[in-house]
């Protein structure tokens, strides 16, 4: 990221942004996510004024879009949003 795009990753940190967020968001992520940890979006979430958690179990980083319950939500999210 830093050759490619010249930011550094100290630069790109969520936390500081999300504390002054001013558009509505959805987070979906799963509690078991190897890739990305469950606690930081958690807490950027928790930071983020108009944000919403959608907590999963058992589908991990990749079978998350797959599922249609979570399809359904990001739809529903989209549409009462728009």
């Amino acid at each position: 990221m830093e050759d490619r795009f010249g930011l550094r990753w100290s630069e790109m940190e969520m936390g500081p942004m999300a504390k002054h967020a001013k558009t509505p968001a959805l987070f979906v992520h799963d509690e078991g996510d190897r890739e990305a940890s469950f606690a930081n979006i958690e807490r950027i979430a928790g930071l983020w004024p108009k944000a919403q958690l959608m907590r999963t179990k058992g589908l991990g980083h990749y079978r998350i879009l797959r599922n249609e319950a979570v399809r359904l939500a990001v739809v529903r999210y989209v549409a009462r949003s728009g």
